[in-house]
């Protein structure tokens, strides 16, 4: 369990160029190094899985690569790519629903809204793999970072922003455009629900929560 765990890390700092990884680390082995380079570079590492795979999401400049690394012998058809807003900041967290489904949660600073619409990008865990089942955008179509409070299925959305031409069915709230954003993943975790927000641009290096 641990080296999968290790694995996430050490599979975004060495898929750079033509890194080369040989031996061990303090004790440590490696446990895959699949070829990623062209999908670099990366800005954001995290994991999605179930009762049997998992997964390593990768942040790109033009997308979101998804690595099932269950095995270590790791094919090209364990992995999959999905484009996005180009932009090198994308970031993504995870969500284990009651429903059984696992979700990643994908947000982006990327401008080309035209060909891709931002906003946050949903995928799903299913039976043949990773699916793209939503792309949410309602207050904002680019964002900074997201945080999800996996107890209470509460999506944090922070220094979120409406890029281009307002809508026409945003005229009369633009004050409720971008900002922290706060969504509930908890009812439907396929389409968000708006909760609230607070319209000062925030961007936190680092979100926590707590309970008392």
């Amino acid at each position: 369990m641990w080296l999968r765990l290790f694995f996430l890390t050490f599979l975004l700092i060495t898929s750079y160029g033509n890194t080369s990884v040989e031996g061990s680390i303090s004790g440590l082995e490696v446990y895959a190094h699949p070829d990623l380079d062209k999908y670099g570079p990366f800005s954001h590492v995290c994991k999605i899985r179930d009762d049997t795979r998992y997964y390593a999401v990768l942040g790109t400049q033009n997308g979101t690569v998804f690595v099932n690394y269950t095995d270590s012998s790791i094919e090209e058809g364990d992995i999959q790519f999905f484009p996005g807003a180009s932009s090198r900041w994308r970031e993504c967290r995870t969500y284990n629903h009651k429903n059984g489904n696992s979700y990643a949660y994908v947000v982006t600073e990327g401008p080309d809204f035209k060909v891709h619409p931002g906003g946050i990008q949903i995928f799903k865990l299913g039976k043949n793999g990773v699916e793209l089942v939503n792309t949410y955008v309602e207050n904002f179509n680019s964002a900074h970072t997201i945080f999800i409070d996996t107890v209470r299925g509460l999506a944090f959305v922070n220094g979120s922003n409406w890029r281009g031409d307002v809508p026409v069915h945003h005229q009369d709230h633009k004050d409720h455009l971008g900002g922290l954003q706060i969504l509930d993943l908890a009812a439907d975790p396929e389409h968000p629900r708006y909760l609230g927000s607070y319209s000062n641009l925030i961007y936190p290096r680092l979100l926590c929560s707590w309970r008392s």
